[in-house]
């Protein structure tokens, strides 16, 4: 069961707009609540990677190469929310990387890929 609620009011804010992304520098990450019908669905991804995610981390946006966003509540990471690198999967200590202290920041990087704004920029 998906218990971490502040993991799932982000998830939830991301569902509620089918395009909605997250962009940090030149990467779009697609938050997972828009891949599961049921948010306790994304336990999946925990189970895919087959333990590679220490205690306490939620992974919350994946981006076109298997690299994932995740919320850490802080059992053995100081809570925040970290990218973590899918190629350092075997040294686990070593694959996250700090990004923000809390889900807020985050939400401020929410873009809806449908903007105009945004598209243009993009194409340009």
């Amino acid at each position: 069961m998906f218990k971490n609620l502040k993991v799932v009011n982000f998830l939830n804010i991301a569902k509620a707009f089918d395009k909605l992304i997250i962009k940090i520098s030149n990467t779009e990450f697609i938050p997972l609540g828009g891949f599961f019908e049921n948010l306790e669905e994304t336990e999946k991804i925990m189970k895919i990677t087959d333990g590679g995610f220490l205690q306490g981390i939620f992974p919350i946006a994946i981006d076109q190469g298997g690299n994932l966003i995740c919320y850490s509540d802080g059992q053995t990471l100081s809570e925040g929310v970290y990218f973590w690198d899918h190629e350092q999967y075997d040294q686990r200590e070593r694959a996250y990387e700090f990004i923000a202290s809390d889900l807020q920041v985050l939400e401020k990087m929410l873009v809806d890929e449908t903007d105009e704004e945004y598209t243009s920029f993009i194409e340009s």
